[in-house]
């Protein structure tokens, strides 16, 4: 395999396609081999080629066909053209986008080692990075040059538009480049998506520059030897946390694997469990490495609940990896989920303040239930985003101590940290009841009230009451005497009576106010998390 041509042809041929189905003889870029280490299916395989040497894929008469970046314009569209009020542009923030980018691949040369070609926007070290490993066995000067040549399309795509188009422009596919000429610039475009609606054409384009994909930079080769990289430990998160993507209503727990900073030599952490008894049994293997870090600054617990938080910010230094902000409507739609400490809040804005170090502001709080939280953060507390790179994990025995091992690719099971870990199952804890209440009759009889929660399914439906989420309605009411429980009443309803007569029991008279501390039943676990008031 000596170039991308033949490897494209050679996968698509594997997948059954035959000479006349497809036309990739555009297609450049040299390429030395391919490693395939698991099992993966060729569409898989295609696209990571089409990522790194950045070509397009359509079907064209019927013909599947692989166009290459960098191809000059086809025409000019002015805006007179466009279907009024149909043009919009965004730009990405600067923030979002990398300075400095690195290909990791395997260079022949220095027999197959794992070497990194960087391409760097700036003279003085670079804010933000972006790392693109690869199993394909490069030349240096290749692998450089498509590092130059990634790190700039990221910066020249910043903008994006959509528009619509008469009919008389339905000749446009996906991977044309075109001019846009409006009152305020000319825009050189790639077209990414069209779609025909409403007698119309809707375009989906990204600026471009064809100068971009010409880079003749030259990478350095590491010289040939036999030493072998050593991969670092990996650090591992066990996360006894509320139910936050609802995937499986089980007695669970989340586990996260992040990699030490720059180990360009981590590919994948195998976990094994042990149950105290140093037998370890595998249990996951995680392949995708989540953005973790701790806490340099203490968030403040007095906060609000309901809507944003636009007073407070929390400093977190990463392990590896970026954070992003987002607009409040993704926000509002889940976006930005992370815990920290054992807080689950969303943030908005990530500021980049320092090397890997995030202010983060614009706030949404004790998200699913974890209000408790609010109040125990402190320096150093783990920060971890919650994404598809958390995975949720059966639970096994409830409140017994295991012992579990993130063994990096290469790394023995001996040299790898061990955690200690105590699942609880939180995922199917019941939330604390809210707006807790009480009232009294003229003879001192208390009747309390509260609102409950659900853990699930908690999507604002207008009309339909908050599910259950339980196998039943039940709640335990401990009234208090400073911390000794003097009484607890049940009840399958969300308000409860403590007489005048069991007061007197209780203290030895009627109260005028009493600590009550309430907590909702689960058919699993017993008590979720209690909510104590004064009534």
């Amino acid at each position: 395999m000596a170039d991308v041509q033949s490897v494209v042809q050679d996968l698509l041929r594997q997948a059954g396609f035959s000479a006349s189905q497809v036309n990739y003889t555009a297609l450049e870029g040299a390429l030395s081999g391919l490693v395939i280490s698991d099992r993966s299916d060729i569409r898989n395989v295609v696209e990571q080629l089409q990522a790194f040497y950045q070509f397009d894929s359509i079907e064209k008469d019927g013909v599947l066909t692989f166009i290459p970046r960098g191809k000059q314009s086809v025409m000019t569209i002015n805006e007179a053209d466009f279907l009024p009020n149909s043009f919009t542009i965004t730009r990405l923030p600067d923030v979002q986008l990398a300075e400095q980018l690195n290909v990791t691949y395997a260079d022949k040369a220095s027999d197959y080692q794992t070497v990194t070609q960087s391409a760097v926007r700036q003279l003085a070290p670079a804010s933000s990075q972006k790392t693109v490993k690869t199993n394909f066995v490069l030349a240096a000067e290749v692998a450089k040059r498509q590092a130059d040549t990634l790190l700039d399309a990221v910066w020249v795509e910043r903008f994006q538009c959509k528009f619509s188009l008469p009919l008389k422009y339905a000749v446009l596919e996906a991977g044309d480049v075109v001019t846009l000429t409006t009152a305020a610039k000319t825009f050189v475009v790639r077209i990414t998506r069209t779609l025909y609606q409403n007698a119309s054409l809707q375009v989906e384009a990204v600026t471009t520059d064809a100068a971009a994909y010409i880079q003749t930079s030259f990478g350095t080769t590491r010289p040939s030897s036999q030493i072998v990289v050593a991969t670092g430990k990996s650090r591992l998160f066990l996360l006894d946390i509320p139910l936050y993507n609802e995937a499986d209503d089980s007695p669970s727990f989340f586990m996260a694997v992040s990699k030490q900073r720059d180990d360009i030599s981590w590919q994948y952490a195998t976990v094994y469990e042990s149950l105290g008894d140093n037998i370890y049994t595998p249990k996951t293997v995680i392949t995708k490495e989540a953005i973790t870090g701790k806490a340099t600054t203490v968030l403040s617990g007095t906060a609000p609940t309901a809507y944003l938080d636009e007073k407070n910010t929390v400093t977190v230094t990463l392990n590896d990896g970026t954070l992003a902000s987002t607009t409040d409507a993704l926000l509002l739609r889940g976006a930005n989920v992370a815990l920290l400490g054992d807080e689950l809040l969303q943030f908005g804005v990530a500021t980049l303040v320092g090397t890997h170090t995030y202010q983060l502001s614009r706030l949404l709080r004790a998200r699913r239930g974890t209000d408790a939280a609010m109040l125990t953060h402190a320096i150093n507390e783990r920060f971890v985003l919650l994404g598809e790179e958390i995975f949720q994990q059966p639970a096994g025995l409830l409140n017994v101590t295991y012992t579990y091992k993130a063994v990096s690719s290469g790394q023995l099971l001996d040299d790898a940290s061990e955690y200690s870990f105590t699942p609880a199952a939180a995922n199917l804890k019941p939330l604390s009841p809210v707006h807790v209440a009480g009232a009294r009759d003229s003879s001192g009889n208390l009747t309390i009230t509260w609102i409950r929660r659900s853990r699930a399914n908690t999507g604002w439906q207008d009309g339909i009451e908050l599910p259950l989420a339980e196998a039943f309605e039940q709640y335990d009411v401990d009234m208090m005497n400073g911390a000794t429980v003097v009484r607890t009443l049940t009840t399958t309803s969300p308000t409860t009576l403590y007489t005048a007569a069991q007061q007197v029991t209780d203290f030895g008279s009627v109260q005028s106010a009493v600590v009550a501390k309430i907590y909702q039943r689960s058919a699993v676990i017993g008590r979720g998390v209690g909510r104590t008031a004064i009534v």
